[in-house]
């Protein structure tokens, strides 16, 4: 149980710290802020590793002019848009190893969702990876860690792309620029960056994708700016969402930029990008304002952009978002059907104890997970 007196008083002891952070935040942001709209249609000559490049003219917010005044009318517009126009979207859960069970065993799971939206039912498909003692060795990993769990579910989600028969927009719910693996061991990183790798090589053959950011905290733009600024303070910690708060209507959206991002300190002397091979310079972004809070961040291949398909990602995110209020409604079903429940750990614990117990497989199962099971008192 948390000591909540305790922490009443970390609080009080440590709160100039909170204030002192707070204050230093809202001043970089202030001078951030007041030369946002200077970018309306530059494109300076930028450096490598700038954190992105202008790749639309004309002014950094691109209008969307709704006009709605009421719910009805905004509803009647996205049934325009989305009427006849498929559309998909991967999203993955797991289920950990844990030491209780006696062996190091865990699984992973991808769900698809397809609507049609041509008035029939959206349609789900489900992939399961049991992940045994034998994966976690041959990665040199601690039998018990999330690491490769976490990069296992991800190439799951990328080869359930890959291998499904869509031909129409695929949403997905992360990023295509994975600066968090600069944490993680050789072996971690190179599971993302084939599933990665060849997640892009099979777009540009045949599925446009878009990766949904809902709260992103990139500084992109951020480190365009103090390219571009040179007064601007350099190093600041303020994210490209927190700086386009309040700049934008809903539905407006950024011009396109081409990723350019600068994560070298963490991948000695390479960027993540650089890592990408040939997709390295390949992946663009904008922001799209669907929700009261920060804008969110959409990431798609350049060759979308180079054909023209931007407006209609942005029509698309802009129409499942008003199905449900504030978050894509073909999102939250590729979640709800992903989503493995509490109560479903405990049916994956007691099937894997009733098969190795069939097959005579020894798991050593704690005393505790013992008692916890039976109650015995």
């Amino acid at each position: 149980m948390l000591n909540l007196l305790a922490l009443a008083h970390e609080l009080e002891a440590k709160k100039h710290a909170l204030i002192a952070y707070e204050r230093e935040s809202s001043e970089e942001l202030g001078a951030y802020r007041e030369r946002l709209l200077d970018l309306n249609g530059m494109c300076p000559e930028l450096p490598r590793y700038c954190g992105a490049v202008p790749l639309e003219k004309g002014e950094l917010i691109v209008p969307f002019d709704c006009g709605w005044s009421s719910r009805q009318e905004a509803l009647a517009w996205m049934d325009e848009v989305l009427s006849g126009t498929p559309v998909a979207s991967v999203d993955g859960s797991q289920i950990y190893a844990r030491r209780g069970l006696g062996m190091p065993l865990a699984i992973v799971q991808s769900a698809l969702v397809y609507n049609p939206h041509d008035g029939s039912e959206a349609q789900c498909e489900r992939i399961v990876r049991l992940i045994t003692p034998e994966q976690f060795e041959q990665h040199s990993m601690y039998p018990y860690s999330n690491e490769l769990v976490d990069a296992m579910r991800f190439s799951l989600e990328c080869e359930h792309v890959m291998s499904a028969r869509i031909d129409c927009l695929c949403l997905l719910d992360t990023s295509l620029v994975l600066s968090h693996i600069s944490s993680h061991g050789e072996r971690i990183r190179s599971v993302y960056l084939d599933a990665i790798r060849g997640l892009l090589s099979a777009s540009e053959n045949r599925v446009p994708i878009a990766a949904f950011v809902d709260s992103p905290n990139s500084h992109d733009l951020v480190r365009m700016m103090g390219q571009c600024f040179e007064e601007l303070p350099k190093g600041v910690r303020i994210t490209d969402a927190a700086l386009l708060r309040g700049a934008m209507k809903w539905g407006e959206r950024t011009k396109v930029f081409l990723c350019d991002r600068d994560d070298r300190r963490y991948f000695e002397g390479s960027s993540v990008l650089d890592l990408y091979g040939k997709w390295g310079r390949r992946i663009c972004f904008f922001y799209l304002n669907t929700s009261p809070h920060a804008p969110c961040r959409v990431e798609m291949p350049l060759w979308m952009y180079e054909q023209g398909l931007t407006d209609l990602v942005a029509d698309v995110i802009r129409g499942e978002t008003i199905i449900r209020g504030t978050y894509p409604d073909i999102l939250w079903r590729a979640h709800e059907a992903a989503v493995i429940r509490e109560r479903e750990r405990a049916v994956f614990e007691q099937m894997v104890r009733g098969f190795c117990e069939h097959n005579g497989i020894l798991l050593s199962e704690s005393a505790k997970d013992f008692y916890k099971r039976f109650e015995v008192s």
